[in-house]
């Protein structure tokens, strides 16, 4: 009887897995077109907006800083740095008042806001991962960018990064709907966050006094991780993954406990 019992508990399991499988593809969908319509290239603007930037700032600092920074690639160095602030300004800055723009949606009995969240995260986490693809095949083809010295630490690096975005924009989605002001500040913040991030720098380049409180900052360590599996241990990193990991759970957790507190306010 007990394995019975289990058998028919997998399989509701299974089934509410299927459920949830096609409510966040239809999610998926539903953002793509909503925000690029049907129009010229449609759906592949989700990969060729976050490789504009990109593109755009190598070109840039080619032409202003020449080919070399600080001894290295200044290719190596744009590619590494804005690919994943491309990637923290989409998870966190879509996420502002999502819960608000999608509640409607909840009519549906097996969607709420938090699958639309999570959706959205998966979109940008994805998109941002596929360009920056095509930007490294595109670069590496024409002996512009060089293969990363240890590709498991650039994707660790990675993912790393894409889970603190990911728990940042749950709990950016979540002050959104704890008040308005959020929407105002969000811009602000994010230019305020940038200089901090471990985009323009790494941390060897800093004095010793101040390395020690940069590592405080999750996104620095993830960008060390990253760049250190690009650069190999010709350029000393210091990131810490399990320390981006406390962050992120933590970070997540209080996303989650603020959505408890306006849970009432969104269904309204």
């Amino acid at each position: 009887m007990s394995e019975f019992k289990f058998s028919i508990d997998s399989f509701g399991l299974w089934r509410r897995i299927l459920v949830k499988n096609r409510v966040y593809k239809a999610l998926i969908v539903r953002f793509v077109i909503g925000r690029y319509g049907r129009d010229n290239i449609g759906f592949m603007w989700t990969i060729v907006e976050p490789m504009m930037l990109c593109v755009g700032v190598m070109i840039i600092w080619s032409l202003t800083k020449g080919v070399g920074y600080h001894g290295g690639s200044i290719v190596a160095f744009v590619f590494t740095g804005y690919m994943p602030l491309t990637l923290w300004r989409h998870q966190t800055g879509y996420m502002v008042n999502i819960g608000k723009s999608t509640k409607f949606l909840t009519i549906f009995h097996d969607l709420n806001v938090m699958d639309a969240i999570l959706s959205r995260l998966f979109l940008e986490y994805f998109s941002v991962t596929a360009a920056s693809l095509v930007v490294f095949a595109s670069l590496y083809s024409f002996d512009l960018l060089d293969f990363p010295y240890s590709l498991s630490e650039v994707v660790k690096g990675w993912l790393l990064m894409g889970v603190i975005c990911s728990c940042s924009g749950i709990l950016f989605a979540a002050l959104s709907e704890l008040s308005h002001i959020m929407e105002r500040i969000n811009a602000p913040l994010q230019y305020f966050i940038l200089p901090f991030s471990g985009c323009f720098f790494m941390v060897e380049w800093l004095p010793d006094s101040v390395k020690k409180y940069a590592l405080y900052i999750p996104l620095v360590n993830a960008y060390e991780i990253l760049r250190g599996g690009f650069y190999g241990p010709e350029f000393p990193t210091y990131g810490d993954s399990v320390y981006v990991i406390i962050c992120s759970i933590l970070t997540a957790g209080l996303g989650f406990f603020i959505f408890e507190r306006v849970k009432n306010r969104i269904d309204a």
